[in-house]
């Protein structure tokens, strides 16, 4: 199995060891695809709770981090739009904004995912 990790493109071979699937291996469905739209919360506090007013809005030019394990993988700016899309190698990740959120992308899927951002 090591011969074959080291067989694959040099991006593939980086941070730890692991068997390479079908899909990493061969043509176009090898990477998958994260988007998603930044939302910015805070606000005024509520007298009661002590926390933000939680408005949800649609924040443009924001940067979007990911992170495989302790490995940063690529860093992204939201569009006009607030939108951000990021292609990656099948694995789990970690989407650096509101509170870490882990997720796993498999070859040829493409997977939703808000970055909620906290106004200080």
């Amino acid at each position: 199995m090591v011969g074959l990790a080291c067989a694959l493109p040099l991006s593939a071979c980086s941070g730890s060891v692991v068997p390479p699937t079908p899909a990493q291996t061969s043509g176009p469905t090898a990477t998958g695809t994260l988007v998603g739209t930044t939302h910015l919360y805070g606000g005024p506090l509520n007298p009661v709770t002590k926390q933000p007013a939680m408005t949800g809005e649609v924040v443009a030019n924001q940067t979007v981090r990911v992170r495989r394990g302790s490995r940063f993988e690529v860093a992204v700016a939201s569009d006009f739009a607030g939108q951000f899309r990021v292609v990656l190698n099948p694995g789990t990740y970690v989407l650096e904004c509101g509170g870490g959120k882990p997720f796993t992308i498999k070859a040829g899927q493409t997977l939703s995912l808000d970055c909620p951002l906290i106004a200080s």
